[in-house]
């Protein structure tokens, strides 16, 4: 576990454990450098990258990890993402162009088209899916696939890395997938709502 720099006595907490082994920085270093260190340690023919705002439900990684062994060419797989409420959240997206960037900031009834698209929200997410990316708060990954496109980029210091990591998967031949058989609940911190807001 990677602690990036919290103030809420977690670090402490977690120090305490022997059976977690912790990585834990002294201020926030960004998500992509963060999680890089995490990587870095992990053994596992299949890593995995959750957010601390989350909860899977039970079985939920044993559906992805067995997912990952059916599918050889499958990079990475996330899961349902929902809330509290259980209301789901577009987690599977295609990838954004600039003209998404731009309508996003237009009224919804300009719009909201476009980014209903982007967000596959036409589509009931029943089913296993080949998409261009899932959001990082939940992803599994195949160490090969990582060991060939590399760690997420340290330039990026919140925001895009899932995306981008995801395009470079695909670019090398590898699948990308979400599975909604996975669940996990996602409560999305304010601050992510803040920063999603602005961007």
């Amino acid at each position: 576990m990677v602690d990036n720099g919290s103030r809420d006595g977690t670090a402490e907490l977690l120090a305490r454990r022997d059976d977690v082994v912790t990585i834990t920085n002294r201020t926030n270093r960004g998500v992509a450098p963060a999680r890089n260190q995490g990587l870095r340690r992990a053994r596992g023919a299949l890593v995995a990258l959750l957010d601390v705002d989350t909860v899977p439900a039970p079985g939920s990684f044993a559906t992805l990890v067995a997912r990952m062994q059916a599918a050889p060419r499958v990079g990475l797989v996330g899961p349902k993402l929902v809330g509290p409420d259980g209301a789901l959240q577009y987690s599977c997206r295609r990838f954004p162009t600039l003209v998404d960037k731009v309508l996003r900031r237009l009224p919804a009834r300009l719009g909201g088209a476009v980014m209903d698209d982007v967000e596959l929200r036409w589509w009931d997410h029943a089913g296993v899916r080949e998409v261009d990316y899932v959001i990082g708060a939940c992803q599994l990954i195949r160490k090969a696939a990582l060991d060939e496109v590399g760690l997420l980029d340290e330039r990026i210091f919140y925001g895009p890395e899932d995306v981008d990591l995801c395009l470079r998967l695909h670019r090398a031949g590898w699948r990308v997938e979400y599975v909604p058989e996975a669940v996990v609940m996602h409560l999305e911190r304010r601050v992510t709502r803040k920063l999603l807001s602005t961007l």
